[in-house]
C-alpha cells in the first residue's frame, strides 16, 4: 500500500485469477493478474486498473499525485498508471540491470535488457498524459556496469565499453570517456557536474589500479592517481569538490586533490573490504561501509574515527546522507537502517526488498528516503513528525549503541551505554 503525497488517497494492490488462454497458453484455465486500486480517505473507490504482471510487489506515487508506478513479480516489469487518463504503460519487460534516482525531481532511470535500453520514468509535465520522459538505447552488448545522474539531472553517465554521457532530454550522446575495460569499480560526477572520476584497472595488462578524473566538456584527462593492487573500488567526491576519496589495494582510504592527484589524507578503515564511500554535507566527514556490515564515520582533516555504526549482518551496498547531515541511511540488501552519525546510534530499521540495492537517495527536503532494488522495486519512506527530536538526542550521545553480539563480533570491550527510543517503523509514511 502507498498513500498519495497529499494524504487524501491510498493505493493498494491485489491479485485476480482470469481465464485468458491468449496470455497463458500453457495454462488456459487460469491466469493471475495484478490489480491496483485507489480509494479516498472515506474508503470510496477512485480508480482501478489491471496490469499484466502476476503480482504488483510495490507501489510508488509521483510527487504530484498524478501517477502510480508499480513493480511486478515474478517478472521484473515496471508499469506506470496515469490516473487522469486511466492509461497504463509497461516500462520494461526484461532483466533490470541498474536503477538510479534523481534526488532533485524524483525521476528514476532504469537500465534493462541487452542491447541496453533505458527509460526515464514519470514525466510530470502538464498535458503529456502517460508519455515516458525519454527512452534511450545503446547498441552495446556489454552489460551496464554503472549508471549515475549528473548533479543537475540533465545528463546521465552509462558505463558500457566506454562511459557514455547522454542528454536526458534528447537522449543524444554527448561524450564518450574511455576507461580500463576489465573492471570499473566506481563512477562519480563532481558536485558541479564538470568532472567525472572513474576507478578501474585492466586485469590483463597491469597489477595496479587507477583513479582518473576527466574534464567532461573538454574531454581532457586532468589527473591520474595510481593505486597498489587489483582493487578498483568506489570513488566519492566531497560536497564542494575539494577532495576525492578512493580505496587503495591494501584497503587504505586515500583522499586526493582531484586536480593535482596529490594525496591529502590516508584513513585506515576495518580490515574488511570497503564497499561504499560517501561524504557528508559537512564536507570534511566521510562515511565508509564495509563488506562485514560495519560503517565508520571519519573526520578526514584530523584522520580521526568519529563513530562506528554496527548492526548490519551483511555487506553494505548503499549509503546516503540526509541533506542536513544529521542522519546517515544504509542498505545491505535485506534492510535499511537510519543512524546518528555522531554517536553511531540506530534510529530506525526499515523493511526492504530482499534484493541488492541499486540506489538509496534522500529527497532535497530530507523528509523522504527512496530505495531502488535490483528486482525493480522502488520504495519510499517519509520521516514521521517528531523524528527530529529523536535525531537530535541521538546525535548528542557520546557513546555508540553496541550490543553484546556486536562487541563479540568486532572485538570491542564492554562500556556503559545511554539509550533512546527508536523511531517506530510503523510511523513512517
Amino acid at each position: 500500500m502507498a498513500w498519495s503525497p497529499d494524504g487524501q488517497r491510498i493505493a493498494f494492490s491485489m491479485k485476480s485469477r482470469l481465464r485468458d488462454p491468449e496470455v497463458d497458453s500453457d495454462n488456459p484455465k487460469r491466469h493471475s493478474r495484478g490489480i491496483v486500486e485507489v480509494r479516498d480517505i472515506e474508503g470510496r473507490p477512485q480508480g482501478r486498473r489491471t496490469v499484466s504482471d502476476f503480482d504488483q510487489s510495490n507501489l510508488l506515487w509521483s510527487p504530484d499525485g498524478k501517477y502510480i508506478a508499480s513493480t511486478g513479480w515474478p517478472h521484473p516489469r515496471i508499469s506506470i498508471w496515469h490516473l487522469d487518463s486511466n492509461e497504463v504503460a509497461a516500462i520494461s519487460d526484461s532483466s533490470i540491470r541498474r536503477m538510479a534516482c534523481n534526488p532533485g525531481d524524483g525521476k528514476i532511470i532504469v537500465g534493462y535488457g541487452r542491447p541496453l535500453k533505458l527509460s526515464l520514468l514519470i514525466d510530470r509535465n502538464e498535458g503529456t498524459g502517460l508519455e515516458i520522459a525519454k527512452r534511450m538505447t545503446s547498441d552495446s552488448e556489454i552489460g551496464l556496469r554503472h549508471l549515475a545522474w549528473s548533479p543537475e539531472g540533465d545528463r546521465v553517465a552509462l558505463a558500457l565499453e566506454t562511459v557514455e554521457v547522454r542528454d536526458t532530454t534528447t537522449g543524444s550522446l554527448l561524450r564518450n570517456l574511455p576507461y580500463a575495460p576489465s573492471l570499473l569499480g566506481g563512477l562519480a560526477w563532481s558536485p558541479d557536474g564538470q568532472y567525472m572520476a572513474m576507478s578501474s584497472h585492466d586485469f590483463f595488462l597491469r597489477e595496479e589500479s587507477q583513479v582518473v578524473v576527466w574534464d567532461i566538456e573538454a574531454r581532457h584527462l586532468i589527473a591520474t592517481m595510481t593505486k597498489a593492487g587489483l582493487h578498483s573500488g568506489p570513488v566519492s567526491w566531497s560536497r564542494t569538490g575539494t577532495w576525492l576519496a578512493g580505496v587503495d589495494g591494501d584497503g587504505t582510504i586515500l583522499v586526493w586533490d582531484p586536480h593535482t592527484g596529490a594525496i591529502s589524507a590516508r584513513l585506515n578503515p576495518p580490515a574488511a573490504k570497503t564497499k561504499e564511500l560517501t561524504w557528508s554535507p559537512q564536507e570534511d566527514v566521510l562515511a565508509v561501509g564495509a563488506d562485514d556490515g560495519r560503517i565508520q564515520i571519519w573526520n578526514v582533516p584530523a584522520t580521526e574515527l568519529v563513530s562506528q555504526c554496527l548492526g548490519h549482518e551483511s555487506s553494505i551496498q548503499r549509503l546516503a546522507w540526509k541533506p542536513d547531515g544529521s542522519v546517515l541511511a544504509s542498505a545491505d540488501g535485506r534492510e535499511v537502517r537510519l543512524w546518528s552519525p555522531l554517536s553511531g546510534k540506530t534510529l530506525a530499521i526499515l523493511d526492504a526488498p530482499q534484493y541488492p540495492a541499486h540506489d538509496l537517495v534522500w529527497s532535497s527536503s530530507g523528509r523522504e528516503l527512496t530505495l531502488a532494488a535490483s528486482n525493480g522495486t522502488v520504495r519510499t519512506w517519509t520521516l514521521p513528525d517528531g523524528s527530529s527530536a529523536v535525531i537530535a538526542k541521538a546525535n548528542a550521545l557520546s557513546l555508540p549503541e553496541l550490543t553484546s553480539a556486536d562487541r563479540a563480533r568486532f572485538g570491542i570491550p564492554s562500556a556503559m551505554q545511554e539509550d533512546i527510543d527508536w523511531i517506530d517503523r510503523d510511523s513512517f509514511g
